[in-house]
């Protein structure tokens, strides 16, 4: 079996020229004074009508994973929101208008819109990321 480079992704897809792996900017973001770091334990906040589990709640950003069948609430009263759909297909809707979403798709909930809707079609799994408080 043979390997192209590309097939490691060390190809710039812009020039389709070979870039460097920049292993030691990488390893000195690292803060290795920290010691081991667990794994994240997520908290379940609700399990109906969606299980709503809080991933992140730290001085950058504010992480949930959502997952069900049935419609639910996404988005908060002036204040921004992403949502990022890992599995499954839905829609947001919000003023007469349908945003649909699916496996890898990241929508913008700006301020303005507030909370909304999502309506799962079958099975869905949403990351829905905000700013701290």
């Amino acid at each position: 079996m043979t390997f192209r480079l590309d097939d490691w992704g060390h190809v710039d897809p812009k020039t389709g020229r070979p870039r460097a792996l920049q292993v030691d900017q990488a390893l000195s973001a690292i803060d290795m004074t920290l010691g081991a770091v667990a794994p994240v334990s997520p908290v379940v906040e609700e399990t109906t009508p969606v299980e709503r589990e809080r991933l992140f709640d730290c001085e950058h950003f504010r992480l949930w994973r959502l997952r069900g069948q049935s419609p639910f609430a996404v988005g908060a009263a002036g204040a921004p929101r992403v949502l990022v759909c890992i599995e499954g297909t839905g829609r947001v809707e919000h003023g007469g208008e349908t945003y649909t979403a699916g496996k890898g798709d990241v929508l913008l909930l700006p301020a303005a819109v507030g909370a909304s809707v999502f309506q799962p079609s079958g099975t869905v799994t949403v990351l829905e990321a905000a700013l701290p408080e």
